[in-house]
């Protein structure tokens, strides 16, 4: 499938370009990259796992990719799980904001605002994290891969 011009994803350098030199990028896997939420990490731990060719619905991919792709997430989760200890792990696919294939990873913990609902239902706090705090997280996450 053709990348848009407008996808931001398609255009986005923390995903297209190879290398771990980003703050917030974990992984590169063969099909996907892995990289923190910039805006999410009151929810510490909180990854985004992106296929790097244009998508917009599991079905459009090849059963093969597919199960790649679901893979990547399931080897991030565990590093997730592994490092941070949440009491449970939210995975979700939407695309409404951004029309492009790319799971959530969101690690939960009882202190979250209202752990049993989804977490755009409710305001969570915006944690602002320096360059090297995002290195550090990404680097102990790699380590738990």
């Amino acid at each position: 499938m053709n990348a848009p011009e407008d996808c931001r994803f398609c255009q986005d350098p923390i995903i297209q370009q190879s290398g771990l030199d980003h703050p917030r990028k974990v992984a590169e896997f063969e099909l996907s990259t892995a990289f923190l939420g910039d805006t999410t990490q009151y929810f510490r731990g909180f990854v985004i796992v992106a296929l790097r060719q244009h998508a917009t619905e599991l079905f459009q991919l090849d059963q093969t990719t597919r199960q790649m792709f679901m893979e990547d997430a399931n080897q991030i989760a565990a590093a997730v799980e592994k490092t941070f200890q949440p009491l449970k792990i939210n995975y979700c696919i939407l695309g409404n904001n951004v029309a492009h294939l790319h799971w959530h990873i969101i690690p939960r913990r009882v202190t979250d605002p209202n752990p049993r609902h989804p977490i755009w239902e409710d305001p969570f706090p915006f944690v602002e994290l320096s360059d090297e705090e995002f290195r550090q997280m990404a680097d102990e996450l790699r380590r738990n891969l």
